[in-house]
């Protein structure tokens, strides 16, 4: 089975003056809109960047920001290096520039949404009012107002689906070049991105592609190449090829050990069935005296984002030496439970999957309160930030139907691959394979290794579950439009 020719972009059907308005509109509403949510009293959140595990201490981005990029094993780099440059070169104004990044990115989410829909065969009008749904929708504009990776990814997949399409269509190598750097770029960006989905998408591409396989590896070496070789530095230096699996166990230890009642904690402790930072909650690791005595092998480094154990503003830090040690006791305590008493982790993961239908705004990390910059302060709250979001508590709650709805659209876009592949339709069906292994890549790991916050990952596959609903939209009204006509035809015949 050959490849499908390459055809005519839509866009370039219509007039000059339709495509011009077109865009217009779309961005004038894009833009409109962040206006509205702005009056409306949703305001965007930067006290994550001296809050969360996640991001290096500001003042080591401020004064040796290569060296802890260099030296970070769990978290990719890419998000802690625009954390970085944005407080070097903005010191006294980051905050304003991370609001302008992230809005620029939102206006990129909609501009790529627009041209993909465009390109998947939806008409002009379709495809506008879509596009101003998935970018402008509260869900969308509440992560573009939160210094949070989730909303860069959700763009930069966003970015690679229309490249990987105009790719696959027309077979010229600036667009697999940009398709696998924004691919790269995403693992650069979120751990949960590991090489394996890029090289599963590689060999997709490979597979379903034949005529662009040459074309296809040399776009891709470059970008697999430096993903690789921050692997491998991971491997040499902290014996992790990879990164988060500081973060993964302990997740798992989360979902089993620190299940189980404090009392039988302490009595499977005093049995030295498990060890006693199996009392010590995870966050809190490398806080207490307790966890020195688990640390044999790390010595002072020199390196204040390997020696640190403590962030400068209190709280754990991610990025220690001490904590690959500690990691692995949490771990051996977190596999002894699962091994007595698996229905425990698995009762996790069956609230994970409740977890996964809640609306994106009920997360650990919204709901919970954030460390202040002022020390001594009580935390805020993010909920003032983005309260109109949110909408009503009743409508907060895990949801069926919702749950029902991904099925759908994950069944849907499976018949719709099967169906592209049979028919020979190589663009469609390597567009749909990507889709579909970028949500389960997203949702299976999500829900199997991960404590809560099932429905905040799910918001990076966002804009794919969005070109999943557009074409079932898009496909349904066709079918209804079809019946319609035939019905009509019937009536006109026998009156």
């Amino acid at each position: 089975m050959s490849d499908s020719p390459p055809r005519r972009s839509p866009e370039a059907g219509s007039p000059l003056s339709s495509t011009r308005l077109s865009w217009g509109v779309l961005l004038g509403l894009a833009v409109a809109s962040r206006i509205a949510y702005h009056a409306a009293g949703v305001r965007f959140f930067a006290g994550s960047l001296d809050a969360y595990i996640q991001y290096v201490d500001t003042d080591l981005l401020r004064t040796r920001l290569l060296e802890s990029l260099f030296y970070l094993h769990d978290q990719p780099p890419a998000f802690n290096l625009f954390l970085g440059v944005v407080l070097k070169l903005f010191p006294a104004g980051h905050d304003t520039v991370f609001h302008a990044a992230f809005l620029v990115g939102g206006l990129a989410l909609a501009a790529a949404m627009f041209t993909l829909l465009l390109r998947l065969h939806l008409p002009r009008w379709l495809a506008l009012g879509l596009a101003l749904l998935a970018s402008s929708n509260p869900t969308t504009v509440l992560y573009e107002n939160w210094l949070l990776y989730e909303h860069p990814v959700a763009v930069l997949l966003c970015l690679s689906l229309l490249f990987l399409h105009r790719f696959a269509d027309h077979g010229r190598r600036l667009d697999g070049l940009l398709f696998f750097s924004f691919g790269a770029l995403v693992c650069f960006t979120r751990g949960t991105f590991h090489v394996v989905w890029l090289g599963g998408v590689l060999i997709a591409t490979l597979v379903l592609l034949p005529a662009r396989r040459r074309a296809a590896l040399l776009c891709a070496a470059g970008p697999l190449a430096l993903v690789l070789a921050l692997y491998l530095k991971n491997l040499v230096l902290f014996g992790s090829f990879g990164t988060g699996a500081v973060y993964a166990k302990l997740n798992f230890a989360q979902m089993t050990t620190f299940r189980l009642p404090m009392k039988v904690r302490r009595e499977r402790v005093a049995k030295s069935e498990l060890s006693p930072l199996a009392l010590t909650p995870y966050l809190h690791a490398t806080t207490t005296p307790i966890h020195k005595r688990y640390v044999r092998r790390t010595r002072s480094t020199g390196i204040p984002i390997l020696d640190r154990t403590v962030r400068y503003r209190g709280g754990m830090s991610l990025h220690s030496l001490a904590l690959l040690e500690i990691a692995d006791v949490y771990l051996r305590d977190a596999r002894s439970v699962h091994r007595r008493d698996p229905r425990i982790y698995w009762s996790e993961v069956r609230q994970n999957l409740r977890e996964y239908t809640l609306p994106a705004c009920e997360t650990l990390m919204l709901h919970c309160c954030v460390g202040s910059k002022k020390k001594g302060a009580s935390p805020p709250s993010l909920q003032p930030y983005f309260a109109p979001l949110c909408g009503p508590k009743e409508w907060r709650r895990a949801n069926p139907m919702l749950g029902g709805l991904f099925v759908v659209l994950i069944g849907f876009g499976a018949v719709a691959f099967l169906g592209s592949w049979w028919a020979g339709a190589r663009t469609e069906a390597v567009t749909f394979a990507f889709i579909g292994l970028t949500i389960l890549w997203v949702t299976v790991p999500g829900i199997l290794l991960s404590h809560g916050d099932q429905n905040r990952y799910r918001t990076e596959v966002g804009p794919l579950f969005w070109a999943l609903g557009s074409l079932l939209i898009w496909a349904a009204y066709r079918h209804a439009m079809s019946l319609f006509r035939r019905i009509r035809r019937m009536l006109l015949r026998h009156p």
